[in-house]
This record gives C-alpha cells, sequence and structure tokens, in this order.
C-alpha cells in the first residue's frame, strides 16, 4: 500500500512507498487489473447497468477520525463480453423507518431529543424550542423515513440529512420554516481547494470534505426526489436538515380528485336522467312525428309573416326526436311558449303588420304634398288606414278582425 495517485487535498507530494507503506490523505493506491483477485466473476450474469460498490475497513478495525467516506461506487454496463465504467445508474440509500404518530420531543439525561418510542433520532441538546419545532414538522409532513448521506461525519454533524413521506418528497410549506430554496437542475458535485461540495450556480449547499463519492450521490437524490427546497431547524450547526418540494405536485393531485368527483358525479346525473326517461312515453314516430313536423312549419311560417324571428326549434329538430322521448316533451315546451307570444302578439295588435311596416304612433307614414300618380297607391297613415278598412269593409260573422284587415288589404292592393 502506497501514495499512488493525488486525489485532492493533503500534501501534494507522495509520502508512503513500496517500503514504506501507508496512504497519505487525499492520496489513492491504485491496484491495476493484472493484480491477482483484483477482478470480479460475472459469469451468468445477464447484460446490463450495474452499480459497483467498495467499502474500506467496513468492519473499524482500522483507527479512523472519519469512518463516513469509506465507500466509493461505479457504474459498470455489461454488453456482451465488454464491461464498460458509466457513471452509477444508481445508489443505495441509508435510510431508517420511523412512525411520525409515535415522535415526540421528550429531555432525555437533560437534553432535548426528538425520540421514536423509545430511541431518540435528533438531538437538540438545551433547546427546547427547537426540539418541539422539528417533531411538529415530522408530523406535519408524515415524515416516516430520516436518511443520510455519509456519517458519521468526523465532527458529529450529519453532511446531509433528508426525510421521505412513503418513498417521496415531502410537499408543501411548514409555517415559519427555515428554507432555502434552489434549482435541481443547476444542482452539481464540484471540488473546490480540496473539498468537494455540492453546489447549486455559484452558492453551495453540501461540503463532503474528501469524499467525491458521497457528494455525486447526494447530487443523485437532490435529482431523484425533485429537491427544491433546503430547510434546517436549529442554526447555526443545525441537528435537523430536510428537502421538500414546492406543493404543486400535491395541489395536481388534489385537482385530479376534483376531476374525479365531477366525472362521477355527472355519470350519475346522465344515469338518473335516463331513469327519468323510462318514465316518460315514447317519442312519437310515423304519422305523430309527420303531425308535429307539420304543426312546427306552421308555427313557423306564421312567426315570419308576423315579422318574428323563428324560434329554435324546427322540423329537422323534430326529425331526431324518435329516438329520445325527454326530447319530444322539450320540443313540445318549446312551441307550447311559441303559441303563447303569438297570442300575445294578437291580443296587442302588433301582430296585424309586419314590424318594417309599422309607423311609430300618429307618424304619417309618406308625408308630401304632391298629388299621387295613377301608378301609385295612395299612402296614408296607419290610423287612416284602419278607419277605410272599417268603413268599407263589411263585417263577416265570427270573422277575426285580423283577418278581415288583411282582406281589405288584399281587395285594396289588387289592380
Amino acid at each position: 500500500m502506497m501514495d499512488i495517485e493525488h486525489r485532492s487535498g493533503g500534501r501534494s507530494t507522495p509520502h508512503f512507498t513500496c517500503s514504506d507503506q501507508g496512504v497519505s490523505a487525499g492520496w489513492a493506491d491504485v491496484y491495476s487489473a493484472g493484480l491477482d483477485c483484483q477482478w470480479i466473476d460475472i459469469s451468468g450474469v445477464p447484460d446490463g447497468d450495474y452499480v459497483l460498490e467498495a467499502r474500506t475497513n467496513q468492519s473499524g478495525i482500522v483507527g479512523e477520525d472519519w469512518y463516513g467516506d469509506n465507500v466509493t461506487w461505479a457504474g459498470v454496463r455489461l454488453s456482451g463480453n465488454t464491461a464498460s465504467v458509466i457513471p452509477p445508474p444508481c445508489y443505495p440509500e441509508d435510510c431508517l423507518g420511523i412512525n411520525p404518530a409515535n415522535v415526540q420531543a421528550a429531555n432525555v439525561g437533560g437534553s432535548w431529543k426528538v425520540v421514536d418510542g423509545n430511541h431518540w433520532i435528533l438531538d437538540f441538546g438545551a433547546k427546547q424550542a427547537d426540539a418541539e419545532r422539528a417533531r411538529d414538522i415530522i408530523k406535519h409532513y408524515g415524515m416516516n423515513h430520516i436518511c443520510f448521506v455519509g456519517r458519521p461525519s468526523r465532527s458529529g454533524q450529519q453532511l446531509m440529512m433528508y426525510f421521505k413521506v412513503n418513498n417521496a418528497a415531502p410537499s408543501g410549506v411548514f409555517p415559519g420554516e427555515d428554507a432555502i430554496p434552489f434549482n435541481p437542475n443547476s444542482v452539481f458535485a464540484q471540488a473546490f481547494g480540496g473539498r468537494w461540495k455540492v453546489t447549486d450556480g455559484r452558492m453551495w449547499m453540501l461540503d463532503f470534505g474528501v469524499s467525491e463519492a458521497n457528494a455525486r450521490k447526494a447530487v443523485w437524490i437532490i435529482k431523484k426526489y425533485g429537491f427544491q427546497y433546503q430547510c434546517f431547524v436549529g442554526r447555526p450547526n443545525a441537528p435537523m436538515m430536510y428537502f421538500r418540494i414546492d406543493g404543486k405536485g400535491k395541489e395536481k393531485e388534489k385537482e385530479k380528485e376534483k376531476e374525479r368527483k365531477e366525472t362521477l358525479k355527472e355519470k350519475e346525473r346522465k344515469e338518473a336522467l335516463k331513469e327519468k326517461e323510462r318514465d316518460v312515453p315514447a317519442a312519437p314516430g310515423g304519422e305523430q312525428g309527420e303531425m308535429l313536423t307539420q304543426v312546427v312549419r306552421r308555427i313557423e311560417d306564421l312567426e315570419r309573416r308576423l315579422g318574428m324571428e323563428p324560434q329554435l326549434t324546427g322540423p329537422e329538430e323534430v326529425a331526431q326526436t324518435d329516438e329520445s322521448a325527454a326530447d319530444t316533451l322539450q320540443i313540445l315546451h318549446q312551441l307550447v311558449q311559441r303559441i303563447e307570444n303569438l297570442e300575445g302578439h294578437l291580443a296587442t295588435g302588433e301582430a296585424f303588420i309586419r314590424p318594417e311596416e309599422r309607423p311609430a304612433v300618429d307618424e304619417v307614414a309618406l308625408t308630401t304634398t304632391r298629388e299621387p300618380s295613377s301608378e301609385e297607391p295612395e299612402q296614408t297613415s296607419y290610423r287612416a288606414a284602419r278607419e277605410q278598412v272599417e268603413e268599407s269593409v263589411p263585417e263577416t260573422p265570427g270573422e277575426p278582425e285580423e283577418e278581415a284587415y288583411r282582406r281589405a288589404r288584399r281587395r285594396r292592393q289588387s289592380p
């Protein structure tokens, strides 16, 4: 074991050699593939992408000031008889399950801790308010996993702590939280002065010291869950760190649920309408349908002759009622309304003359002093015309006043 490759930090020149073996901080010993046991038997392993994990001093036999950087990961792609190095397609997560319903803030041996049952998960020392706030946050989001990257750290502080809710990111705002927004798309792992940090643009978020592997794993986790806020309880040296998203995903779920309820409500309404239609007599067909069509046409003709706008229902709509009794009832209701409108026009006298022919009250239709020619019919006022009709047209017993007036007009206009 010797200093072969300088990775980051530490001394700039190698110290340990083959005769004086060891590895300096920031240096690595590189074993070539030709050395015995520097290979893995992959016989029978199917093609695909894999993660290779390597650990040193896993049992902690050798004393160290920090064990959190003793693991690294590499991606391997197997294809036929070849193996190539790729970025790790995934990382194993270091998580512990917790029950948010059991989480409490308790004073244990003079130190305020957040506990889950009989084991503690966060230590706030003398800060009771912070411990209680952390408890409230866990319960608010329903956090049921606490996870780490790079534990334990040299200083005792967690390099990265994050919580999950049913294997997803916590969502939404906790009132008064200490939150820093960032863009997960601009998060990278970078080395600065021999230390690997997770950065968002020019701002660094996490410091993993010499562990490039932990920094890259942290970036992968941030992007996997789409974290958008880094939050703390008890800064500086916050005992609790958590990440969350802005809550839009949760709002979309609420909107989808609302749409599902509205769709179900509309379906129930249609089914209720079908049930109602079963109690309605069948729609007219054959001779009855033809009679209904004739009624509609006669009403439309009368409306046009009186200068009124034809209403919505016409013969075309009637022809489509054979399959819906409810449609037939609707058409009948419209016909009744149209007949009532016609009756109203007749009752007020408005139906005796088209709107375009009707002058204003006491207005003379044509005011001129010239004598009418033999080719022009004499023009007179509406009131005078009525008086002339009444004088010159004998009343037929039982004949409506409207028909008598029209007959008189036709006689006056005949050559």
